[in-house]
């Protein structure tokens, strides 16, 4: 039997469009963080997230680490997803390559 596909999944510049001044189409502000700038989210992303969990293998690859299961998971209507754990931000993006891979 072949192993499924994975689907690794960043956040910010990715499911939230970080560094918009407005809200692009279909996005909606959610205050997650105290003292920061709202995080845009797409409810159609979790729809779409969930019909690619049935054929591929979803795994968390974010600085959001545990965060995203707890915060953005339950907006998406997402089970929680095994995480791939990054360095504390900020951090060089390229660091997230061998972790991805180790993983």
């Amino acid at each position: 039997m072949a192993a499924r596909p994975v689907l690794f999944l960043d956040v910010d510049g990715v499911l939230n469009p970080y560094g918009w001044t407005a809200s692009p189409v279909g996005f909606e502000p959610r205050d997650l963080f105290p003292d920061e700038a709202p995080v845009l989210i797409n409810p159609a992303h979790g729809r779409w997230l969930g019909d690619l969990a049935s054929v591929c293998d979803l795994i968390w690859a974010t600085s959001w680490n545990d965060a995203a299961n707890r915060l953005l998971a339950p907006i998406l209507g997402l089970a929680s997803l095994p995480v791939v754990t990054m360095p504390e931000s900020p951090f060089a993006f390229a660091a997230k390559v061998p972790l991805v891979a180790e993983y």
